[in-house]
């Protein structure tokens, strides 16, 4: 007969009324012992001779990787070959944030950056130039009348 919902369980169990046929061995419910201090010293000397042997091993196989794709130099312009460094320094770039009243670094936090005067040697014009650290990404490139 099917079960149904709502219906109180049948008489009989899923599990035996004796539980007494099954055994159990005693170290299953007694924790061990800690480490005597003897054995404590033989592991970590044990330890201590694995990773010498493994640094051993690590210093020269012989092996020789030989790479899969062979990558060409590639030459990268970028727009200062023709310009002077007057000025080299690291700072960081802050922009004025009108509605919290309060001065932000620019960007997602890229920390310092290298910022440059640029002579041009044809024209002598001046521009100041501000890179990221990292990713040397433009991030201020100024031009005018004031830096000639």
């Amino acid at each position: 007969m099917p079960k149904k919902f709502g219906q109180p369980a049948p008489e009989r169990g899923i599990y035996p009324k004796s539980l007494s046929h099954f055994s159990f061995p005693l170290s299953l419910f007694i924790p061990p012992s800690p480490p005597s201090r003897s054995l404590r010293r033989r592991r970590t000397r044990a330890a201590t001779e694995e990773s010498h042997d493994a640094a051993i091993e690590d210093e020269d196989t012989g092996a020789q990787i030989v790479p899969i794709i062979k990558l060409e130099e590639v030459a990268v312009t970028t727009g200062e070959e023709d310009e002077e460094a007057i000025l080299d320094l690291k700072a960081k770039l802050y922009r004025f944030d009108k509605e919290g009243k309060q001065w932000k670094e620019r960007g997602s936090g890229s920390g310092s950056g290298s910022v440059k005067l640029l002579k041009h040697k044809e024209s002598g014009k001046v521009r100041l130039v501000m890179r990221q650290a990292k990713t040397l990404k433009i991030c201020a490139n100024h031009y005018g009348e004031i830096f000639s």
